[in-house]
């Protein structure tokens, strides 16, 4: 996996999380986003099964109260 990616999807994650979906679903959002073409992360080598990358441990259903 290209470097940057973790960032990326880190970035991702939080801003779904802070929107109040589970923990679950933030992490699903964010591995989905992984897998479309973005020039910012992909300049290296472009591999659509990032998304499959990144994984949650954990209670997948804690939220952020908004």
């Amino acid at each position: 996996m290209e470097i940057t990616i973790p960032s990326y999807w880190l970035d991702v994650f939080f801003n779904e999380f802070r929107k109040g979906y589970k923990l679950s679903t933030a992490v699903y959002l964010a591995n989905a986003e992984l897998g479309t073409y973005k020039d910012e992360i992909s300049n290296a080598f472009f591999v659509p099964v990032s998304r499959l990358a990144m994984h949650l441990y954990g209670n997948p259903n804690l939220k952020i109260k908004t």
